[in-house]
């Protein structure tokens, strides 16, 4: 709690004068400030909520109430705080202006007591406001209306000899505001004749015996304009004598010309009312009708008897319109609205509906009061049944434009967006039309694009010349590529004007990515054949000096080995050795050429694949005593050949790469994926070092030339059967403990397809 709070508090159960003083107050806020820290203050909620503001967020410093006081008001609030400080007989009461938090001025009485110490000096001031914004209004109304109203006041002063006009009073009779009536000069502004005698005779009865009077008469202002005038007059007498007669003076010059007007414009009124050729009807505060003519009749097939006996405004409006037909009129009569026009469907008298563009408006009497609504109406039912239909029409239209496979969109000459289907909106990124309409290719795409369009369009524009199935490229902001088989035709207004064009645009994206694929498809088969062509003859011509190679090598070993010293039988068994594995890497460049030709798929049962496998492998399996953890396998799209040598590459290698004293353990799991199967395999070798794990994929790529033989050619074979197949294959190792190789066969969509 705020200290000042606090201090106040105790101050109210010591000192009775203070409480007299809030209990006296009708308060509207209360604050207490501290003089020795003058920028210290508390206020009350009241003080703030009064001006509108939230007591929580204003702080207790003086400087939050001066921020919004009228700054007139502040200077002379500090020069009567001052004169009360120094002379506690000197009271602080005076009205002042804040500033309102939403802007118009509240108007606050302000009445403060200073509270002294004992030596009778200023310690603290207590003070409490009385909201009397109300009044002010009601004193600043009263002087506005009687201004408005042309009413003045005026008194005549026997015992001083004076007359007083008001300023309105001076208005009215067209004198200078410092101008000195008196009693002679005031009825002679009368008209002479009845308006002067009439005056006279009220003045005279008033000072003899009292009798005041209110009467309506014409005078003469000074400058000569006749004008009609209410007088109203009484008398003031003491002990038997007229001290003063006093009394108001208004101007109803324009009342009383009104009304004798009124007349010719009733009987106005009812010509027009009854000849109109649009229906007209008078209708109560009740609804009820008071008067129709004969077009409203004929609009709605009654007869005028019959609206009038049974019926009201509501009841022949169809159910849609009744809800809010008696909002709008329930916003006239409270005077929200003076007018409203509308269209609405009413029901005739033989049951089919119309419809009529309505206008009501009401009419008041002298004190503001509503007498009655005039309505009016006019048939539009030809028309709105040419609008609905239109409408069903454009609907059936817009429906198909949506549902077409191609991006349709109009653009005006400035070529922003007035129409666009669904399927232009979707590429365009946006599910509502609101937010490309009015909008040009600059806000969707880059400079490039849009002004590629812009030039298309600009010569649609201006050529008059359609653009059909032209092939272009769109570049969207994020950067994707799309291309289009673009048509923009030119649209003409009534006048034969070119106003805008329609555009037609089909994605043509995937035919260009299938064309691209079968461009580069064409490339790959013509390199593979080429690459075919050209292993097979490298294989034929190398092999065919190996084989001479061959055959005299087996000669010399045949015919002259027990003749040859030790040395050069190690040459010969070398170079034998040799020559075999080069027939081996010839043999196996050439099968790894022969992969890339295009194969017909079939299905293959795994299981029999690697029955076939584990038969040619039986010698290797048996001499090394290799365990097999085989689970049933699945059948799937493959190429026969292929698979095989997949499976059989990979574990001829796990027995080969065996550790030594090991017993070799080899393990073959698979699962489905969503288009094929992924299979792992396996086994408890010697494994790979992490840098290799890549490597081994390509050809003539060997880790242990020295150790295990080999050609370099079979793992890269199972990458180029795998990529065959669409899948991949990776390896996962760890040096001394083992490897997994793992692979896809991604086959199951072309099968689908």
């Amino acid at each position: 709690m705020n200290y000042l709070r606090k201090e106040l508090y105790q101050l109210i159960k010591t000192d009775e004068s203070i409480f007299d003083f809030i209990q006296e107050s009708s308060l509207d806020g209360l604050w207490y400030w501290d003089l020795e820290n003058m920028e210290e203050e508390w206020m009350n909620p009241k003080f703030w909520t009064t001006l509108g503001y939230d007591p929580a967020e204003m702080p207790h410093k003086a400087a939050a109430w001066q921020d919004i006081i009228h700054p007139e008001d502040l200077e002379l609030a500090k020069e009567n705080v001052g004169k009360h400080l120094a002379n506690p007989n000197y009271p602080y009461d005076q009205v002042v202006r804040y500033q309102h938090k939403q802007g118009h001025t509240v108007w606050i009485r302000c009445r403060g007591l200073a509270v002294r110490d004992k030596l009778g000096k200023p310690v603290r001031m207590l003070g409490a406001h009385t909201d009397i914004t109300a009044e002010k209004r009601k004193e600043q109304l009263l002087t506005e209306t009687n201004r408005v109203a042309r009413v003045g006041a005026w008194e005549v002063d026997f015992v001083n000899n004076t007359m007083f006009w008001s300023d309105v009073t001076k208005e009215i009779h067209e004198v200078p505001l410092d101008y000195q009536p008196n009693l002679e000069t005031g009825i002679n502004f009368y008209k002479e004749g009845k308006s002067r005698e009439i005056i006279t005779h009220c003045v005279n009865e008033a000072m003899e015996n009292g009798t005041p009077w209110d009467v309506e008469l014409q005078i003469v202002t000074a400058k000569q304009k006749e004008i009609w005038v209410r007088a109203i007059g009484d008398a003031d007498f003491q002990n038997g004598v007229c001290r003063r007669i006093y009394g108001v003076f208004q101007d109803i010059n324009e009342k009383k010309l009104a009304s004798q007007q009124l007349r010719q414009s009733e009987e106005l009124f009812r010509q027009t009312f009854d000849h109109a050729v649009i229906g007209m009807t008078l209708v109560d505060k009740n609804g009820k009708w008071i008067q129709v003519n004969d077009s409203f009749c004929q609009l709605v097939g009654y007869t005028r008897k019959e609206l009038l006996n049974k019926m009201g405004f509501q009841d022949l409006s169809h159910p849609s319109n009744v809800k809010e037909s008696t909002k709008e009129l329930m916003e006239l009569a409270r005077g929200e609205r003076d007018v409203y026009i509308k269209e609405k469907r009413y029901i005739h008298k033989n049951g089919h509906d119309i419809w009529l563009v309505i206008g009501v408006s009401r009419v008041l009497n002298a004190e503001g009061k509503i007498l009655h609504y005039v309505a009016q109406y006019s048939d539009i039912t030809k028309r709105k049944k040419a609008e609905l239909k239109l409408k069903k029409e454009q609907t059936f239209l817009q429906t198909l434009i949506d549902n077409l496979p191609v991006n349709v969109y109009v653009k005006d000459l400035a070529s922003r967006k007035i129409l666009a289907n669904k399927k232009e909106l979707a590429y365009m990124g946006v599910s509502d039309i609101s937010a490309v309409l009015g909008k040009a290719e600059t806000d969707f795409y880059p400079a490039g694009t849009a002004i590629i369009s812009r030039e298309e369009d600009l010569h649609v524009f201006n050529t008059g010349q359609a653009i059909i199935d032209k092939e272009t490229t769109n570049i969207r902001k994020d950067g994707s590529i799309s291309w289009f088989l673009t048509s923009k035709i030119p649209l003409k207004d009534d006048a034969g004007k070119i106003d805008s064009l329609l555009g037609i645009s089909y994605n043509i994206s995937k035919f260009k990515e299938a064309e691209e694929k079968l461009r580069k498809l064409s490339i790959l088969e013509a390199k593979s054949k080429e690459m075919e062509q050209f292993a097979y003859i490298a294989s034929h011509d190398l092999r065919e000096p190996l084989t001479t190679i061959k055959g005299y090598l087996a000669l010399l070993k045949e015919e002259f080995l027990e003749q040859m010293p030790k040395d050069a039988q190690d040459i010969l068994q070398f170079t034998i050795e040799r020559t075999n594995r080069m027939d081996k890497l010839i043999h196996g460049l050439l099968d790894y050429s022969r992969l890339s030709q295009v194969k017909e798929l079939a299905s293959i049962d795994c299981n029999e694949i690697m029955q076939e496998v584990l038969a040619d492998l039986s010698a290797s399996i048996q001499q090394n005593a290799v365990q097999f953890e085989l689970p049933s396998l699945p059948t799937l799209q493959a190429h026969p050949l292929e698979l095989k040598q997949l499976f059989q590459n990979i574990i001829s290698n796990a027995i080969k790469f065996r550790r030594p004293n090991i017993l070799p353990k080899i393990s073959i799991q698979c699962k489905p994926i969503p288009k094929g199967w992924q299979f792992q395999i396996s086994d408890n070798g010697i494994g790979i070092e992490q840098s290799q794990k890549d490597r081994i994929f390509y050809i003539f790529q060997r880790l242990h030339r020295e150790e295990y033989e080999g050609t370099g050619i079979g793992l890269a074979n199972c990458k180029k059967i795998v990529e065959l197949h669409n899948g991949e294959i990776w390896v996962e190792s760890k040096l001394g403990e083992g490897s997994t190789f793992h692979f896809t066969i991604n086959t199951e969509e072309k099968q689908n397809n």
